[in-house]
């Protein structure tokens, strides 16, 4: 989902769109052809990126804080978008 919708998680709301991903999901879900299962685990997949982006906001050094970021990993590849 955070993949797919590429919302800016760094300089956004505390939130950073949590709030809104179940609701984004059903969206998404719609248009992909997901399942129930499919859109809890993008929700929680996005939830676990924030909060690892969240943590690593917190780190002392650019070292640890990028170790922190990806520490939520891509569930699925990314898919190259036509055009840009």
């Amino acid at each position: 989902m955070f993949r797919e919708i590429h919302l800016p998680i760094i300089g956004s709301p505390m939130d950073r769109g949590v709030a809104a991903a179940p609701k984004v999901a059903d969206l998404m879900a719609d248009i992909l052809g997901w399942d129930q299962a499919e859109k809890k685990r993008e929700v929680d997949a996005y939830i676990g990126r924030v909060a690892a982006e969240r943590k690593s906001q917190t780190e002392p050094d650019d070292d640890t804080a990028e170790a922190a970021r990806l520490g939520a990993p891509e569930i699925r590849p990314p898919v190259p978008i036509r055009g840009l």
